[in-house]
């Protein structure tokens, strides 16, 4: 079965998603991986302007809700972040190719009530799991420190064009001399613009105290213990777990079933746009009118589509 379309509405917040190949600890953190990692997402934050609400990294996923301009930008910031982590773990890992199982998976978020749904759902990864006690005692790339306590979330990106230039002329070089420090800037929630950035910390605050609570709840019911952030990065990063939890995604995050259903209708108008219009394309048409929500199909330019306003 073909992938499903990504299809977003411009204006509203994006889930996106992508696993590891088998589900492979292949993310697993260390300060090495956490580093590049941060350092990739912020270089591509930079790079196309994306705004970023929230990144969480497990030892086999991860999470970023981010608000696109449109589906090219949003296509264009996964590729180069998916692709480069693929390279620079791929190399720390010993994994050749890429590290990630298919396509990203990607879902609008219709309504603020559901994006702090979403954004309390990736906070309470790790705690959610088992893994820690609490979201900011995740050992990897986790929103819970810098939204919750202003935490900067700094990586490093470094250069590997300019640094094989060099060593392919024999001089001689350090690992950081072709990188830069830089950082992930979040933003807060869309409906929490009329906050400051103190007023910000303290809902965070409270939602991190809600889900610890929670999961302590369930402990103590339960009486499961967590597995702890020594035993995490102790992992063997070419380790599957044995079975592998595979849900349908979505088509879309709200509250309301009414705007469920009309998402999907608005996705059906899209594809069938999309279809329209390549079909007019390859018939030689010179201004072809793609659906706004869709990204454009490989070898079209920009130059040559027209965008319904």
């Amino acid at each position: 079965m073909s992938s499903r379309r990504r299809v977003i509405i411009p204006g509203r917040p994006v889930e996106v998603m992508s696993r590891t190949l088998q589900g492979r600890m292949l993310l697993r953190p260390s300060p090495k991986l956490n580093e590049l990692v941060i350092g990739i997402i912020a270089k591509a934050q930079e790079q196309f302007d994306m705004t970023i609400f929230c990144v969480v990294v497990l030892s086999n996923h991860l999470h970023m809700l981010l608000d696109p301009k449109d589906a090219n930008h949003m296509a264009q910031f996964m590729g180069f972040v998916l692709g480069n982590i693929s390279k620079e773990v791929g190399n720390l890992h010993d994994w050749p190719g890429s590290m990630f199982d298919g396509p990203y998976k990607s879902q609008p978020i219709l309504d603020d009530e559901s994006f702090e749904a979403r954004m309390r759902y990736l906070l309470a990864h790790g705690v959610k799991e088992g893994l820690v006690l609490c979201p900011t005692h995740w050992p990897g790339v986790h929103s819970a420190g810098p939204l919750g306590h202003g935490e900067p979330l700094k990586g490093r990106w470094y250069d590997r064009s300019t640094e094989y230039e060099v060593k392919r002329s024999g001089k001689a070089y350090h690992e950081h001399d072709y990188s830069e420090e830089n950082h992930v800037t979040l933003s807060p929630p869309p409906a929490w613009g009329d906050l400051d950035e103190q007023q910000v910390m303290t809902k965070i605050r409270h939602i991190l105290r809600n889900i610890r609570e929670q999961y302590d709840h369930e402990r103590e019911i339960t009486g499961r213990g967590v597995l702890g952030a020594a035993q995490v990065m102790s992992t063997n990063p070419h380790e599957r777990p044995e079975v592998l939890k595979k849900t349908p995604s979505p088509w879309c995050h709200a509250v309301s079933a009414k705007n469920r259903r009309a998402f999907r209708l608005f996705y059906r108008d899209c594809v069938q746009a999309y279809r329209d219009a390549v079909e007019r394309w390859r018939a030689g048409v010179e201004a072809c009118q793609f659906p706004v929500g869709m990204c454009l199909p490989y070898g079209i330019r920009r130059t040559e589509a027209v965008f319904p306003t």
